[in-house]
């Protein structure tokens, strides 16, 4: 059975419906998509809670800043690496951002901020345990990779 995860708004402004596999057939699209079309706003905040609370069964997907959404699988490692990075540098103190040899200081993205706490974390397991897949990463990414989790264990270390 396919089930629906809606979103009430994304970064255009455009609501958006993904839907997955949960494997049970006790909905056939049609009483889906009445039921999505019937959930007022609480109801939207509410499945959001839900879900997020079973994120584990919900597949991550990556919505990058021309609006695309990726999994994490399809995404080319230096694309990979770049995302990770740039949502790590958003949420750590400035002492533990990590960045290129020839960068003075890291590119900012206005929208981050109003990304919830739960898709930045989300964000940044699901985008490392990806790119630990992965062996085409080049020597310079690789440090840079290196840094940023050596500074985040560092940070859970300090608690911060």
């Amino acid at each position: 059975m396919l089930k629906g995860y809606f979103y009430p708004e994304n970064t255009a402004g455009a609501a958006t419906i993904h839907f997955y596999d949960t494997g049970l057939d006790r909905y056939d699209i049609e009483s889906l998509m009445r039921d999505l079309y019937d959930m007022s706003a609480q109801d939207v905040i509410d499945r959001d809670a839900e879900v997020r609370a079973g994120r584990d069964s919900f597949p991550f997907v990556w919505v990058t800043h021309k609006n695309e959404e990726l999994y994490p699988q399809s995404m080319a490692t230096p694309h990979l690496f770049y995302a990770l990075r740039m949502v790590f540098n958003h949420v750590v103190p400035p002492v533990f951002r990590v960045l290129g040899p020839l960068e003075r200081d890291m590119k900012r993205y206005d929208d981050v901020k109003n990304w919830s706490t739960e898709y930045k974390t989300r964000a940044v397991e699901e985008l490392s345990k990806e790119l630990d897949t992965r062996d085409d990463l080049d020597r310079d990414l690789r440090r840079q990779y290196d840094d940023l989790k050596l500074n985040a264990r560092t940070i859970v270390a300090l608690g911060i």
